[in-house]
């Protein structure tokens, strides 16, 4: 009993290691995702913007809604490389190698 208790002790005394900062929820620090979804994304989908009418309705219209158009994109753009990583004949077989 007395041992785990130590050990609790030690590993919440211990700082985590992480290959980024704290706070960057894995996006590596000189990621372009901020300044794309400022002056991209957002811009599309203000009142008025070119995806208003046609996204509008789905992902609603102003502040805050051209991060939720950058998730949408890049979940795309992850789907198509699963999907083409999935019919590419190498890479399916390279553990029976």
């Amino acid at each position: 009993m007395e041992r785990r208790r130590i050990e609790e002790e030690v590993s919440l005394s211990r700082p985590a290691i992480s290959a980024f900062p704290p706070g960057s929820a894995g996006v590596p620090p000189a990621s372009p995702t901020g300044p794309l979804c400022d002056h991209v994304f957002t811009p599309l989908l203000v009142r008025g913007g070119s995806l208003a009418n046609s996204l509008g309705p789905f992902l609603g219209v102003g502040p805050g809604r051209g991060i939720g158009l950058l998730f949408i994109v890049v979940g795309a753009l992850l789907l198509v490389t699963v999907a083409g990583a999935a019919v590419y004949e190498p890479l399916r077989v390279v553990e029976r190698q």
